[in-house]
């Protein structure tokens, strides 16, 4: 998924809102499986509303359901989401 949002945004361009909705319509469909797929929505739901990385999202929300609340980190951007706190 991190890959995807990368490629989508470096390689084509997309904008968050586009990215946001091919990242639903993959969760969505029934030809992929994917591991945790309530914390990749949770992810892909703060992403969304932030203006944070994708891959920064989702090792909040891994970190989370893994009992590590807060996840400590030294990026100033991330200091609205509720799954970090900058150190």
């Amino acid at each position: 998924m991190c890959e995807a949002v990368w490629i989508l945004d470096s390689a084509y361009g997309y904008d968050k809102l586009d990215i946001k909705q091919a990242l639903e319509k993959l969760l969505q469909s029934s030809t992929f499986q994917f591991e945790a797929k309530d914390i990749i929505w949770a992810a892909v739901s703060e992403y969304g509303g932030a203006k944070v990385d994708f891959a920064d999202c989702l090792i909040g929300r891994v970190h989370e359901s893994r009992g590590c609340e807060p996840t400590a980190t030294f990026d100033i951007a991330l200091r609205k989401l509720p799954t970090f706190q900058v150190i």
